[in-house]
């Protein structure tokens, strides 16, 4: 019995070799594409979240002929010197009188709501300041819609431009809000998403 060749040792750890780095190098190919789908995933639920409670309140939106007060929406930018060095962000504003169902006082309400992004160190989220119609504070009920939304901007049609603000009793025509998402861990990843919405007063 012949014994194997030092040459033969050395081709079959060779080959060996070459197979490990290709295994090694698909292995971590396919964990990186894994992550970047999984963040994806994360952005868009946060995307649509967002999108799906603005769009229950402008489907219960009040005419502002109504409240005495209608929309009212505000553009501004805003520069994160914390992670991103003079980076702006857009960070706009929008209030807007609905009417919303309580299931506790079994009764219709009417209500102030107000979207805005909350930047507190590190992390930036969309929040839903709730008041009521008819009180004069200033504070209400502040949730937190969807984090890691980092960017709005809002514009308005009036029936022949749009406008990147508005403030008036009488109601756009349409609004488009644009979303934008960006994971803390990952700066360099962010997506967008927009939707228009047609205003439709009660």
């Amino acid at each position: 019995h012949q014994g194997f060749t030092l040459l033969e040792l050395i081709v079959v750890m060779t080959v060996l070799s070459v197979v490990s780095t290709i295994g090694v190098t698909g292995f971590f190919r396919m964990t990186d594409y894994w992550n970047e789908v999984m963040l994806t995933t994360r952005l868009n639920k946060a995307l649509t979240h967002a999108f799906a409670s603005i769009t229950a309140d402008f489907d219960t939106i009040l005419s502002g002929r109504v409240t005495g007060s209608g929309l009212r929406g505000q553009q501004a930018d805003t520069e994160d010197n914390v992670r991103f060095w003079r980076l702006a962000f857009e960070d706009d504003r929008i209030t807007l009188p609905v009417e919303q169902y309580n299931p506790i006082a079994d009764a219709r309400e009417r209500l102030v709501v107000q979207y805005a992004i909350e930047r507190t160190g590190e992390d930036a989220r969309l929040v839903r300041n709730v008041v009521d119609a008819g009180s004069a504070a200033h504070n209400g009920i502040k949730t937190s819609v969807a984090s890691g939304i980092t960017g709005m901007r809002i514009q308005y049609f009036d029936g022949r431009d749009w406008r990147n603000q508005w403030d008036a009793v009488t109601m756009p025509e349409l609004v488009r809000v644009s979303l934008s998402a960006m994971d803390g861990a990952r700066p360099d990843r962010h997506i967008a998403r927009i939707a228009v919405f047609r205003i439709q007063v009660r």
